[in-house]
């Protein structure tokens, strides 16, 4: 029997015990039970798993669920489950879907099903309210519920069937508890008065983008780190190597970094001589497609120099002197604030926003609220500090 309890603010959950087996149709009775178990639900928790780590197309995998009623579902997409028909509930406003680290879950539901998430719990958003230190799930289950649970599987390939039954297991921890860490966080975020800071953040992520698109594999070699130290020869090698690389990745499925590493191209590409393909085996993990690398190197060192590729960088611009001392004092301020409130620098206020408010100078409340990003909950809690700051 599932263990029920109740909240100090009213809420009710039974832990999850009754696993429903795997869910293959959108037709299975299995499936239409969860559906009339969540409708009748004020919040359930949702999870997924994908396989960005074994493929270069990444799909969801795996999706678990958990309902007020104590039953938890496994739902298997790659074995027929239609993510779509998830969008009545996941978009219903009236019922709070919990989530822990909801981001990239929310990015690949809107990506691959054009699902977007409504009204919407993230533990670990809450847990850095609540000022810890660590907010993990593991950390988290133990942190609220005094629970110790392995991550073991979490870099599994979760694209391979069938599943063990320590993968569903495993599956079945990330939803099965934290109904009643929500309970919990949203009652302690209460007493301390930051339950609507918590609320807030959490809409927000409601309107994160789904996962970008690919780049053009000749566009890739632009964001790796250590490109911009590159000599315009070494550059137009190194861009035939990470296209390359691309295409071969989006050929075979595979993700890129398993066919070779950034830190190996870059080697290569820095040498700026052919070393021939004993060169290049030494520097890729897939050496069937050494021949493959190997034209690219060539191709990279036959590009003429007025065609080599440049990276555009951006202008250094030479801030005005007050609206640097403005960005000094509230960085300076922020420290204090975040010691004080038990909160991270970055939650306090992140950079960006700490630089949007020195070039605006805002004087009044009123003003503040409209520096974008900031959120009403940071202008109610330090808002008359801010602007004393940087009056100051």
């Amino acid at each position: 029997m599932s263990q029920s309890r109740t909240s100090p603010r009213g809420w009710t959950w039974e832990n999850p015990t009754r696993l429903i087996s795997l869910i293959r149709s959108g037709d299975d009775p299995a499936f239409r039970q969860f559906l009339a178990e969540a409708s009748g639900s004020r919040a359930i928790v949702i999870d997924t798993e994908s396989d960005s780590l074994y493929h270069f197309h990444q799909k969801i995998c795996l999706i678990q669920a958990a309902t007020e009623a104590g039953a938890a579902y496994l739902l298997d997409p790659l074995e027929g489950f239609p993510v779509e028909s998830l969008r009545p509930v996941l978009e219903d406003p009236g019922i709070t879907k919990v989530f822990h680290g909801a981001d990239y879950d929310i990015a690949l539901l809107k990506a691959k099903a054009s699902i977007s998430v409504r009204n919407l719990w993230d533990t670990m958003v809450a847990a850095k309210f609540l000022g810890r230190t660590e907010v993990g799930l593991q950390a988290t289950l133990r942190d609220e519920l005094g629970l110790t649970i392995s991550k073991g599987k979490q870099k599994d390939d979760w694209s391979a069937r069938p599943l063990s039954a320590e993968q569903l297991n495993y599956a079945l921890t990330d939803v099965r508890h934290l109904l009643a860490v929500m309970a919990k966080q949203r009652a302690e975020l209460e007493t301390r008065g930051r339950l609507h800071w918590a609320l807030e953040e959490c809409e927000a992520l409601e309107s994160l983008n789904g996962l970008p698109g690919k780049l053009d594999p000749r566009e890739v070699f632009r964001d790796v780190k250590g490109v911009s130290a590159l000599s315009p020869k070494a550059l137009a090698i190194f861009r035939e190597l990470i296209a390359s690389r691309e295409q071969i990745a989006d050929q075979i499925d595979l993700p890129p970094f398993r066919i070779a590493v950034n830190e190996s191209l870059l080697s290569l590409a820095r040498s700026e001589k052919d070393g021939g393909r004993d060169g290049v085996l030494n520097n890729i993990r897939k050496r069937e497609y050494v021949d493959r690398f190997h034209e690219a190197l060539v191709r990279g060192l036959e590009v003429p120099e007025a065609e080599r590729p440049r990276l555009e960088r951006g202008r250094r611009i030479e801030l005005p002197l007050a609206q640097q001392r403005r960005v000094a004092a509230l960085k300076e301020w922020r420290k204090a604030a975040a010691l004080r409130v038990g909160l991270e620098l970055s939650l306090v206020i992140p950079q960006r926003l700490i630089d949007k408010i020195g070039e605006a100078n805002p004087t009044t409340l009123e003003e503040l609220s409209r520096v974008e990003g900031l959120r009403r909950w940071r202008v109610e809690a330090f808002g008359p500090e801010i602007l004393k700051i940087i009056r100051s």
